[in-house]
């Protein structure tokens, strides 16, 4: 079984308290109440002793029968009083003493049965018996009745609940600091990384001066505190595990690294984000006695990736945007923002490619050139509104599926379009009703 640091010291301080008692009771600097109850006996019988000498030199048995009454109602601590002729009769028995009397004649007197001799002249008239209560008792209960050893015994008892609660109140405040080399706790204060050492109940042992500037104190304040109580962010102290790293470290000797933990800003910024790691502190039989702790200041990392992926989603947009003008500028430059197909340089360029491919696999290229004819009459009599649909109409036959064509492009009233054919497919007319003919469309149908 461990003893505690705190419980040896109090067995320690109550053993040197006890002796100090001791030493003061053996030198007669504490009061006896066992021998001021004897000094109170003897000087009663002493004064008894001399009234009944008086009565007996006079024979006067009832004064010496009333005094022993007097004496036995004011004086609770006598049992029983008895006046014995020298070897012969009880002449007085008040409170049963022939009973109660032990000693012989001539025996000693001990703490309870006190005899006083009786002279009239020279010889010996009588013997006063006094039976008193025992001032202790026998065996057991009367050696732990003895006041020495129950003022021992009290002060033991609470001297120790003293001396426990002090010295652990204390303990947890003393710098453990002081015993370790100057050098050592150099080295650590250069460290860039906090450092806190903590004991088994997860209190501070040691804190360096990396880990002091981080919660905004000096390090030799922090030694005694609970880990637990430092001002950890509660936005981002650990949400999916309630229990400290540190705190299973010690429960299981296992390390942990790489956990993310927050402290709260003392001076009203942001907060600080740590990466922390445990390392336990084995004892020489393989028990864990503490458990070291480094945290990595890693914000500014956090701040710089936060800013890196804001700029990154700035950018992605800004490529989405500028891909979205690039189309559009693209189609206003190749196609005609009337009828939707290819201008006259886009359908030339196109044509030269598809010109050049034809050539080289020997395929079939079709081309063919449509004029809308008395296309001023229209604009002159139905207006140029309708004229413009006219050639919206024509350039939707030209592109549609049925035509099959691949490009169609417009200049002014006149449009052109190509279509590919395999080497052996002729050309032919598209099928009845897949396209009307567009003389059979008449102008007024548009209007």
């Amino acid at each position: 079984m461990k003893v505690s640091t705190a419980t040896r010291l109090s067995l320690s301080l109550v053993a040197l308290t006890l002796s100090v008692l001791l030493a003061a009771q053996s030198i007669g600097m504490m009061p006896d109440p066992a021998n001021a109850a004897l000094k109170g006996r003897k000087d009663l019988c002493e004064s008894l002793a001399v009234g009944c000498s008086m009565a007996a030199q006079r024979g006067d048995i009832d004064s010496i029968r009333d005094m022993a009454g007097a004496i036995m109602s004011h004086n609770t601590d006598v049992l029983s009083l008895g006046l014995r002729r020298a070897n012969g009769p009880l002449l007085v028995d008040i409170g049963g003493h022939a009973a109660r009397w032990q000693l012989k004649f001539g025996d000693r007197s001990s703490d309870a049965f006190v005899q006083v001799p009786i002279f009239q002249g020279d010889q010996q008239w009588g013997t006063l018996e006094i039976c008193f209560h025992p001032l202790r008792g026998h065996g057991f209960w009367g050696v732990l009745g003895h006041p020495v050893l129950r003022l021992l015994l009290f002060t033991a008892a609470l001297a120790y609940i003293a001396y426990l609660l002090y010295l652990r109140k204390t303990l947890r405040y003393l710098d453990p600091s002081s015993v370790i080399p100057e050098r050592v706790k150099a080295m650590l204060d250069t460290l860039a990384e906090g450092v806190l050492v903590l004991d088994r109940r997860e209190r501070v042992v040691l804190a360096n001066d990396a880990f002091g500037s981080l919660v905004g104190r000096p390090a030799s304040q922090l030694a005694g505190l609970a880990a637990a109580t430092l001002p950890w962010s509660k936005s981002h102290q650990l949400q999916d595990d309630p229990v400290f790293p540190w705190a299973q470290t010690l429960q299981t000797g296992v390390g942990h690294r790489g956990s993310q933990i927050s402290l709260a800003s003392v001076s009203g910024g942001a907060e600080r984000r740590l990466v922390l790691n445990c390392a336990p502190i084995h004892a020489d039989k393989g028990s864990t006695r503490g458990v070291l702790l480094t945290f990595d200041d890693v914000t500014e990392i956090e701040t710089t990736n936060s800013q890196l992926r804001e700029t990154l989603d700035m950018l992605g947009r800004s490529r989405d945007e500028i891909e979205r003008q690039n189309k559009e500028l693209q189609a206003l430059a190749t196609t005609d923002p009337l009828t939707g197909c290819r201008n006259r340089r886009s359908f030339h360029a196109e044509f030269q490619s598809r010109w050049g491919a034809a050539q080289r696999y020997g395929s079939s290229l079709a081309c063919a050139m449509v004029d809308v004819d008395f296309f001023k009459k229209i604009n002159d009599r139905y207006g140029h509104t309708t004229g413009d649909q006219v050639l919206q109409h024509v350039a939707g036959i030209l592109r549609s599926p049925a035509t099959g064509t691949w490009s169609a492009g417009t200049a002014a009233r006149s449009s052109a379009s190509c279509c590919p054919r395999p080497t052996s497919s002729p050309l032919r007319r598209p099928p009845s009703g897949s396209a009307p003919p567009l003389r059979q469309r008449h102008v007024a149908e548009l209007a």
